[in-house]
């Protein structure tokens, strides 16, 4: 008999083409990373494996859409978590021959690592520049790589920065990602924190920098929101709303409940159908007021709500540090393009 959670999950995704599943075995992770938003959900589940797998079996055997499994946490290589993600990695292939999986890890742990690589289609690790203890990872990023290549496992790179991260150290690091092989390197300023409007002019300033840098770098991609956000942007693409969340991707939390978004839990919405109605009338509104005339909706529409609801408690309102930084920065790179033009005109006479 088919639940409420697959129905509400039919209902939205059925006519996706491509949809992320995110799984998070467990929230448990012994990193205690500074910025981690999520440590206050540990306690939140009671983990019941038997029920998680029985709800993503479900939804990728009664769906016709093409699924990315990405395994999340907490933690998916801790010690606790380990063989249940490793019970995930065995069993969901077996489902469908299509399906694909990425594992998203901060593990330091280059057996685990080693093991792992071959068993997926993606990796997402991270890597920080200079927050303990992911900065520790560099020195794993070179038999990674090679591990990766070898199984023809596709490799991304996750990079929390902070203020104190100088752009010539950036620069090296993306330099250093290159040489190794990567393909996609995310950087960005950690979400759930609080930033001073001088922190957030000098994180426009590191993001204007970076891409500059990045343009003489064809071998890698350099995303993140903002970045992304930013370079669509000035490429003129839109998009259809502020995430994906609830349209092309569900999460299944520990105890096997359906939450439409990582930043939300389960009892914040009726069913995925209820999320994605509120965000689609926040933007409405938010159309209509705030963002009347706003030369980037069209990669903004607001912001994300849970981080939204963060800041301001109200998840109608809008993102004010993600509107704050990207504008900026948009401004800025279209004051160096101009300058650029200027000079290229200059020289041509």
């Amino acid at each position: 008999m088919e639940t409420n959670q697959e129905k509400s999950v039919r209902n939205i995704l059925g006519s996706r083409s491509n949809v992320e599943i995110k799984v998070i075995p467990s929230y448990h992770c012994e990193m205690n990373c500074s910025y981690c938003y999520n440590k206050y959900l540990y306690n939140g589940y009671r983990p019941n494996y038997s029920k998680l797998i029985n709800v993503v079996s479900e939804i990728i055997l009664n769906n016709n859409f093409n699924v990315i499994i990405e395994i999340i946490g907490g933690e998916p290589l801790s010690s606790r978590n380990y063989p249940k993600t490793m019970k995930i990695i065995e069993y969901l292939p077996s489902l469908k021959k299509d399906v694909k999986l990425v594992l998203q890890t901060g593990s330091r742990d280059i057996k685990k690592l080693l093991t792992v690589i071959p068993r997926v289609d993606g990796l997402s690790y991270s890597v920080d520049l200079s927050l303990l203890p992911k900065a520790a990872n560099i020195k794993n990023l070179e038999i990674i790589a090679r591990q990766c290549e070898k199984y023809n496992t596709k490799l991304q790179i996750q990079t929390a920065l902070t203020q104190g991260d100088d752009i010539e150290s950036i620069c090296r690091f993306i330099d250093l990602c290159v040489s190794y092989g990567v393909g996609w390197l995310g950087l960005g300023y950690p979400v759930y924190q609080r930033y001073t409007r001088k922190e957030m002019n000098a994180q426009i300033d590191i993001y204007c920098k970076t891409i500059k840098h990045s343009r003489n770098r064809p071998e890698i991609t350099i995303g993140g929101a903002i970045i992304e956000s930013a370079i669509d942007f000035l490429n003129g693409q839109t998009y259809s709303s502020c995430c994906m969340c609830g349209e092309n991707s569900v999460t299944i939390q520990p105890d096997g409940s359906l939450s439409p978004s990582l930043y939300f839990e389960p009892s914040a919405f009726k069913s995925v159908d209820a999320f994605v109605k509120v965000k689609y009338r926040r933007e409405e509104q938010l159309r209509k007021d705030h963002c009347l005339n706003c030369e980037i909706w069209d990669v903004c529409h607001g912001g994300c709500m849970g981080h939204t609801k963060f800041l301001t408690g109200d998840i109608y309102s809008y993102d004010k540090e993600f509107c704050y930084v990207l504008c900026g920065l948009i401004e800025k790179l279209k004051s160096v393009r101009t300058k650029s033009q200027a000079k290229q005109e200059n020289l041509s006479l």
